[in-house]
């Protein structure tokens, strides 16, 4: 868990430090949008920021990016116990009889492929002077909905471990894995789909 938590906190202080946050800040907030087209008569100087206006906003906005990606990694073991309750109750639903030490343990398993990507993407992103928000998503590898080689590998480590944790035959942990990972896909395609 320290290992997978301390490799993304890396990632993401080496993307939010190349990160090109200038197109973010350029940006007019959207209520300012239709104000601009009434005063058209303004002057181009009295809309445009100052030089050191927009040192100022780049320095905040860079800031930011890095406090967000620093409290994402730093909410990783929370997520990784909510995927060990998971597991324990999984293993309960299909009739064996987990532990919840050893879920937490396989929980911490499956994150190590994730601890790997993170170390590919800072090294990638560490390669990079400046990096489009645009190429966030394909820094490293191309995803498929958001399904990344390293996600397929922390799945089959999950599959893999299974009947450990919950003293269950190989065939009902792939398939209970497999389900899970089907509804878990679906529902991040439905929350995040739906929020753009």
């Amino acid at each position: 868990m320290l290992i997978a938590t301390l490799a993304a906190l890396l990632a993401g202080l080496t993307v939010a430090g190349r990160i090109d946050v200038r197109q973010k800040v350029l940006q007019p907030p959207p209520d300012q949008g239709a104000a601009s087209a009434d005063t058209s008569n303004a002057k181009p100087d009295e809309s445009a920021m100052s030089e050191r206006e927009l040192e100022e906003a780049l320095v905040k906005a860079r800031t930011v990016e890095q406090v967000t990606r620093a409290l994402a990694a730093v909410a990783l073991p929370a997520e990784l116990t909510l995927l060990a309750l998971a597991l324990y109750l999984l293993g309960r639903y299909v009739g064996g009889k987990p532990t919840f030490r050893r879920a937490v343990a396989l929980a911490s398993q499956a994150a190590l492929p994730g601890a790997v990507g993170s170390l590919l993407v800072a090294l990638a992103a560490s390669r990079r002077t400046s990096i489009a928000p645009s190429e966030l998503s394909t820094l490293l590898l191309p995803s498929w909905h958001g399904v990344d080689p390293f996600a397929v590998w922390s799945v089959v480590l999950l599959a893999l471990g299974f009947p450990t944790l919950a003293g269950v035959s190989r065939t009902k942990s792939w398939i209970s894995i497999g389900i899970c990972f089907a509804l878990w896909l679906a529902l991040t395609r439905l929350v995040f789909g739906g929020a753009k």
